[in-house]
């Protein structure tokens, strides 16, 4: 059986996630941060992202805590996430954030390249 959606194996939704943000029980990784800040993106232009994003991969064995790629818009430019998210506290945390390019992905932003060696 082929899983057609990536939150399948998650614990959480992209509505677990876009809730804890809008109550504000969300952590920035100094990772992330930095990341943002490479990129030129604002807390509230991450958290849009993420708030009406889409889950493009799932992470569910992730430790500590399972986690998913998101992909949003800021505009009409893709940026992705890699959020985590502790369903006892329903906490948010994220981790990174950067524009998918095409040497990684296809023009739909979120289909990954296969390697030359795969």
């Amino acid at each position: 059986m082929t899983r057609t959606d990536p939150t399948d194996d998650l614990p959480f939704t992209i509505a677990h996630v876009a809730e804890a943000i809008a109550a504000e029980r969300y952590q920035w990784q100094a990772h992330a941060v930095r990341r943002a800040l490479q990129r030129g993106l604002s807390d509230e232009e991450v958290h849009q992202t993420i708030r009406t994003g889409t889950v493009i991969e799932s992470y569910p064995d992730d430790q500590p805590l399972p986690s998913a790629l998101v992909l949003g818009y800021n505009g009409d430019v893709p940026v992705h996430t890699v959020v985590a998210y502790d369903v006892t506290e329903r906490r948010l945390f994220i981790i990174t954030v950067y524009v998918p390019d095409r040497e990684h992905f296809e023009a739909d932003h979120r289909t990954r390249r296969c390697k030359p060696d795969e």
